[in-house]
């Protein structure tokens, strides 16, 4: 019984110098100092490009039914056009030459 209430008597004193906060160990540290700067007030523009493609909401595909070269357009980009309404003028020229050439290989073609 001796032996017992030894190992008792020591456990219980472990324990009540084992919950001493020993205060000393833990010194908070003082906050840092930084360097601060004093802002100025001013108006600036910022610019800032960005690569992009726009489309419509719906596009349409145009394709010529005749070779030629654009030499007018009489619309803009965007801009609302009716049915039967021209859009560019072509150069006729070479046209009227194909033309031509087309009606003479016709003409030679019934001589012979």
């Amino acid at each position: 019984m001796k032996k017992e209430s030894f190992i008792l008597l020591s456990l219980l004193t472990l324990t009540l110098f084992s919950c001493n906060k020993k205060e000393t160990e833990k010194k908070e540290m003082p906050p840092m100092s930084y360097k601060v700067v004093e802002l100025q007030k001013a108006n600036t523009t910022l610019t800032a490009e960005y690569p992009v493609t726009l489309e419509g909401i719906t596009d349409i595909e145009i394709r010529a039914k005749v070779d030629g070269y654009i030499e007018k357009i009489y619309v803009d980009e965007g801009q609302e056009v009716k049915k039967g309404q021209p859009l560019f003028k072509l150069e006729t020229q070479t046209a009227t030459q194909d033309a031509a050439a087309a009606k003479a290989r016709v003409d030679a073609a019934q001589v012979e």
